[in-house]
């Protein structure tokens, strides 16, 4: 453990603030032409700001895997086709009917036009030529799809059309709407029931992706509308028209990063946290006023990911060190944004967090921290930081504090 001191005094504040007139007459001295004077008050010694790099415990480091599947998170990703990697997104509707009720009667009606829309949660603002490519999809798509499988699906016998997404929009909803011949590719076969499945993929100008909005998101869900009408009903009592979003969404990645036990993964899906264990004194922790605590973690490459889409990384404290199920300190929680492409160590103010280890009576949280990516299973960032098994760069904590000083009374 490195300590540095820096001193700094305070003796020509205190003789200042000790010989004011004011002071002396509130109780220093009786005698009123004699100005006060009160040493017994004054802060004795030096004020001392000691600043210490502390290092994580040696294999108290690891990651969990299995958090948040893709579809989990908010996001769906889909990304340009590249020789290293890829991402696409499939998704299944809930049932189309095959009649409306108005009124007490049940009429067959006519599908007018059809309407998908997808939402752009977020994208890199520089990125151009933006497309969402949609095809259909067999209504088989489930949970443990592949990255084959779908790619099996991206072929011009399925291509449904193209939805631009303009140069300057940062988030919002877009559509493709079929009318009149292309009907046709929108109906569904009766051995369907009614259901109808997508996969979704992305050109652009140069490489890039696109988080798209899933039905757990709080806006800009994937949605098909059915427009309709009913022949023989008066105009004036014509359908809503029906909409569906769907009842199952994920996204697939051609590499998904491998588990590697030597390092810290955070993110990806199924999502990765990791937790960083410590062992502070007493001596350092305890009694102390802490001034500023900060987390560093150093990525091992350049942090992956696509320009421009924001990310953060979250720390939060750990009741009870249980491992990848620790219980977590409710309501506080740390953060600071991740740059793709940067390989400087991130930092991580944790003085709440930290302060929280500074409890005598009771059982106090333990020395750790539990770090997740955010959005989780909703992002193309995957950094990888240095572990304390590492040749280099693994986590520190920066403790910067002061210890209180004595007053005297009078």
């Amino acid at each position: 453990m490195n300590v540095l001191f820096r001193r700094f005094t305070l003796r020509r504040f205190a003789l200042g603030a000790c010989g004011a007139a004011l002071v002396g007459l509130l109780g220093c001295t009786e005698d009123f032409t004699t100005p006060g004077y009160c040493p017994q008050t004054c802060p004795g010694g030096n004020i001392v700001i000691r600043d210490t790099v502390i290092d994580a415990v040696v294999d108290g480091d690891s990651s969990y895997f299995g958090y948040l599947a893709p579809g989990e998170g908010t996001g769906l990703l889909v990304s340009t086709a590249e020789p290293a990697d890829q991402y696409l997104t499939a998704m299944r509707f809930g049932a189309f009917p095959d009649s409306v009720r108005i009124g007490d009667s049940l009429y067959a009606f006519v599908v007018d036009s059809v309407g998908i829309s997808l939402g752009v949660l977020a994208r890199d603002p520089d990125a151009t030529g933006i497309a969402l490519q949609v095809y259909r999809a067999p209504v088989t798509v489930d949970s443990g799809i592949t990255f084959a499988e779908v790619a099996g699906y991206v072929v011009p016998a399925t291509f449904l059309d193209s939805i631009t997404v303009p140069d300057t929009l940062e988030n919002g909803n877009v559509q493709v709407v079929f009318r009149g011949a292309d009907l046709v590719k929108v109906a569904i076969p009766a051995a369907d029931s009614g259901v109808i499945a997508l996969a979704v993929s992305v050109t652009a100008d140069s490489a890039t992706g696109v988080e798209l909005g899933s039905t757990t998101a709080a806006g800009f869900l994937p949605r098909i509308t059915w427009y309709i009408s009913v022949p023989e009903v008066d105009s004036t009592k014509q359908p809503a028209p029906i909409q569906r979003v769907p009842t199952f969404d994920t996204y697939v990645q051609q590499n998904p990063p491998a588990p590697d036990p030597d390092v810290l993964q955070v993110g990806g899906a199924p999502s990765a946290r990791f937790i960083v264990r410590f062992s502070i004194p007493d001596s350092v922790i305890v009694g102390v006023e802490i001034l500023r605590a900060e987390l560093l973690l150093t990525p091992t490459t350049p942090i992956a990911g696509v320009p421009g889409i924001g990310t953060t990384i979250t720390a939060r404290g750990v009741l009870s060190d249980q491992g990848g199920k620790s219980p977590l300190v409710p309501l506080l929680a740390s953060t600071t944004a991740v740059t793709v492409g940067s390989a400087d160590s991130v930092t991580v103010e944790v003085i709440d967090l930290v302060r929280t280890w500074q409890v005598i009576e009771g059982t106090r949280p333990a020395q750790a921290f539990f770090l997740s990516l955010q959005p989780e299973a909703s992002s193309f960032t995957l950094p990888v930081f240095a572990s304390t098994r590492s040749p280099s760069g693994a986590p520190r904590l920066r403790l910067t504090y002061v210890y209180p000083l004595d007053f005297e009374e009078p």
